[in-house]
Parts: C-alpha cells; sequence; structure tokens
C-alpha cells in the first residue's frame, strides 16, 4: 500500500505493530530525505531511531508484499543473546517513539506504541531469567532497574496497576521483583 502514514494513523500502527519500521533491510531510503545521520552509541534499536528520523521528512511511503532480501537470524547475533542494557534500550525506544507519536492527533497512536514497548519490556523482564545467569547478576540487573528513573516514568505514564512486577518496580522492591521473576 501507499500511505500518507501521518494522516492515516491505523497505517502506521499496522507498521509498527507487526515489526516493519524496526530494521533497515526491508526498506529503500531517498538520499535527499535523510536529515539525520545514523545514532552512534545505540547498540540495540539504533535502525527504528533512524527509521523514525526518516519518515519525519516523509509525506508517504509505500510499500510491497514481493520478497526482495531474505533474512538470516545467526545463533549468536546481537538479537539472540543476553543483552543487559535492553531495558534501558526498551525506554529509550520508548522516548523516541513517543517524540514521534506527536505528529499524530490521534490518541490510540500513543496507547498502540506504549502496549508494544510494554510487551517489549516484559520481554526484556522474562529474558535475564532464560539466561543462565549467576543470581548475584539478575539481582543486580534488578537492582538497576529499581533505580533506573527514566524506567519508573514509563511504567508511571500509563496504568500498570495490574502488573505485580511494575508495582515492585516503582516502589524499588527489589527483593520481590527478584522473587517474581525468579518463581515464574
Amino acid at each position: 500500500f501507499s500511505a500518507d502514514f501521518k494522516t492515516e494513523p491505523d497505517r502506521f500502527i499496522y507498521l509498527y505493530q507487526n515489526y516493519l519500521l524496526n530494521a533497515l533491510w526491508n526498506k529503500l531510503f531517498r538520499r535527499e530525505k535523510m536529515k539525520t545521520k545514523f545514532p552512534v552509541g545505540v547498540s540495540m534499536g539504533e535502525d527504528l531511531i533512524f527509521v523514525l528520523n526518516y519518515l519525519e521528512n516523509c509525506k508517504s511511503i509505500s510499500l510491497t508484499d514481493e520478497c526482495l532480501y531474505k533474512y538470516i537470524i545467526r545463533e549468536n547475533s546481537a538479537t539472540s543473546v543476553f543483552q543487559p542494557q535492553r531495558v534501558n534500550t526498551v525506554i529509550q525506544l520508548y522516548e523516541v517513539l513517543n517524540h514521534f507519536c506527536k505528529l499524530f492527533t490521534s490518541e490510540s497512536v500513543t496507547r498502540i506504541v506504549y502496549s508494544v514497548n510494554l510487551a517489549k519490556l516484559d520481554s526484556a523482564f522474562l529474558d535475564i531469567m532464560c539466561h543462565k545467569l549467576p543470581r548475584n547478576e539478575i539481582y543486580e540487573e534488578i537492582e538497576s532497574w529499581c533505580h533506573n528513573s527514566s524506567l519508573k516514568e514509563f511504567l508511571e505514564a500509563f496504568d500498570t496497576s495490574q502488573s505485580r512486577p511494575y508495582q515492585f518496580i516503582c516502589s524499588s522492591n527489589v527483593k520481590a521483583v527478584y522473587k517474581y521473576l525468579v518463581h515464574k
């Protein structure tokens, strides 16, 4: 499809929810539309940050369902191994997305972006338990979450009262988060 995604928020939501914005390998870019450089010093999520910055300068985008590239997932790639900074990356991406959502007049876009990022945050939290890390490293990571003001702001921006680990993080209860994740 081809659409002005800024006036048709459902198109943006579709692209975002289906992870079609997160990578560079599935896009072609016009050099004259590139107003910002690729983010430096970011090891995860840099593609999405670049794409969102690029989209701010676009009136419309076009998609095709034709397969033009074969993507291979390798066993020890950056996305398949434990990344301790993953929670911070989700928060950083949320901040960039929150800024980008101001292009839309629809509150639903902000809510969808938040819910997708909350799912990514859930995944990042559970990711720590999927890797056989020593208990003290798990505890230290959880402790860093509980002292992360950006994470708390993110969680407090919307109602997460139904989520026990998020309640524990907002109250800086490291032991409760640790127990919750270890026994899940």
